[in-house]
């Protein structure tokens, strides 16, 4: 199968004054065509992070994101 998406070493940190807060820590993913994924998890576990920073709303601070075509848009 394809790969639509690949995701590897994925970090999220947000700065504030009072230091940084981890909310992505080492996330691996590929996704496969035609493949139906959820992504599940308690409050405050980084699922909004990862869907911002894969629909480029926010930054990565480290790790890469491969999307099969370059024109993939992706929203939530």
């Amino acid at each position: 199968m394809k790969n639509i998406l690949s995701i590897e070493h994925l970090k999220k940190i947000y700065h504030d004054l009072d230091g940084e807060m981890c909310a992505i820590g080492d996330i691996n993913l590929d996704v496969h065509d035609k493949e139906l994924i959820s992504i599940v998890g308690p409050s405050g576990c980084g699922k909004t992070s990862l869907l911002s920073v894969l629909s480029n709303l926010e930054s990565k601070s480290d790790g890469t994101i491969s999307f099969y075509k370059d024109d993939i848009k992706l929203g939530y």
